[in-house]
């Protein structure tokens, strides 16, 4: 027995070491992806929260001036005198109605960005797995 190796593995062991190379440089490129994507997604995600509570919050400044008005001025005319309580109830419905409403709106767009990042960590679990199996594929082989 020789321990010389022949030429056809040495191509064998030059395309084992390459295709390990070429495995170890996508899972790192596929990484460096999936962490631009999540801190874009965080980015739009702060963005449109900050936007939401910035309309949320002069939406609720407009809503209190209006309806303010509106119960000092018609309360006493629709509910009779002394109705300034019921028109002030009215006002208290109409802002827990409109802070339900910007609740429900703000869990769908944070149920949208966690979905995006159970999508990522998916992708990260496959290549993981697919990066496991290699070695395993190439002990079969030898």
């Amino acid at each position: 027995m020789s321990s010389q190796t022949s030429p056809e593995q040495e191509s064998f062991g030059n395309l084992g070491r390459q295709l390990a190379d070429d495995a170890a440089r996508l899972l790192r490129s596929e990484l460096e992806l999936v962490k631009a994507e999540a801190k874009a997604s965080v980015t739009r995600a702060a963005l449109a929260t900050g936007l939401f509570a910035g309309a949320g919050l002069f939406l609720l400044l407009m809503l209190i001036f209006a309806l303010a008005m509106i119960t000092v001025y018609y309360g006493p005319s629709l509910f009779g005198p002394g109705g300034e309580w019921k028109g002030w109830g009215m006002f208290a419905a109409v802002l827990l109605v409109t802070a339900l409403a910007l609740g429900a709106l703000g869990g769908h767009f944070l149920r949208r960005a966690l979905r995006t990042g159970k999508q990522a960590a998916a992708g990260i679990k496959e290549d993981v797995e697919w990066a496991r199996q290699l070695p395993k594929r190439n002990d079969r082989s030898s």
